[in-house]
Parts: C-alpha cells; structure tokens; sequence
C-alpha cells in the first residue's frame, strides 16, 4: 500500500492536496496533527481516507486521538505529533514508545524539519511541513509505500 505522510498544514491545504492528487495509486494519507480541521478538506478534495491525530495546536479537538498504533501488511505504525515525546530535542523517548508497543514504524511532526532516520531497526519518520519547513530542504511531505512487510520511503518536495 502506499501512503502520503503529512504534517502541520496549518490551514493551507492547497500545494499538498495537488500533489497527492498527481501521485499515482495512494491508497491512505496520514495526517500528522497541525490542523486537524484540514483532515476534512484534504480528504474531501483527494477522495482518499485520512488516518490523523491531534497536534499541538489542536487541542480543542478532544476527537481525534493524540496517538494511533495500527497495522499495514503487517507493519505495525505508530502515528503522533511528537509534542508530548519533545521530538525537537531528540528521539529517545518516542523510540521507547515504539519499543514499548513492538512498533516497526513511528510517523511524527512538530519540529517541521524533514527526516527518515532508523534506529536499531525501527524507522522514525517526519514528513517536515508542506507550508512551514524549519529546514533547507524545503516544503516537504514523505510517500510511504508497504508492500507484503517490505518498507520503501521517499522524501518528496514541494
């Protein structure tokens, strides 16, 4: 299956929701928090289900969850913000996380910045952001693709 991550839209849905539209076959998007209110556009502009939490900045949304943990061709993901795990001053603690519920994955955002890392066998994974980025790389968002347990990930740039 292959999945467009994203993160801290922050009420500008426009560029991403045109760049998954011209992705060929994303079967979910994940949204990662940072507005949740853009979860309803871009799932109605994609026609594609979102899976999303609750970020920083939508804390009046007591909905949707803080954190999901579920499965994909038998990967099992981890999705967050990041902000109750301070992700922007390391991975430790969302590491043990992942460790603590047998995680193959953990997708979070917060920091804005962009990045595909894997730590003793478990990939933490942040999309950066498709309207603010915090890095050089630029406005950003990741295409996760699981085929039969096998994990493929890819930065793309807006």
């Amino acid at each position: 299956m292959k999945l467009a991550v994203v993160s801290d839209t922050h009420g500008k849905v426009d560029l991403i929701v045109n760049a998954i539209k011209a992705e060929a076959k994303v079967g979910k998007i994940i949204h990662l928090g940072d507005c949740t209110q853009d979860v309803r556009a871009i799932e109605e502009e994609t026609d594609i289900e979102v899976i999303s939490v609750r970020g920083n900045c939508d804390m009046l949304d007591v909905e949707t969850p803080l954190e999901r943990f579920f499965e994909i061709e038998g990967v099992r993901i981890l999705a967050v913000h990041g902000h109750k795990y301070n992700v922007k001053y390391g991975h430790e603690r969302i590491y043990y996380r992942a460790l603590e519920l047998g995680a193959n994955i953990v997708l979070y955002g917060h920091s804005h910045v962009v990045s595909i890392e894997r730590a003793r066998g478990i990939y933490l994974i942040n999309p950066g952001s498709p309207t603010l980025p915090r890095s050089s790389y630029g406005k950003s968002y990741i295409i996760l693709e699981i085929d039969d347990g096998q994990i493929n990930t890819e930065i793309r740039k807006l």
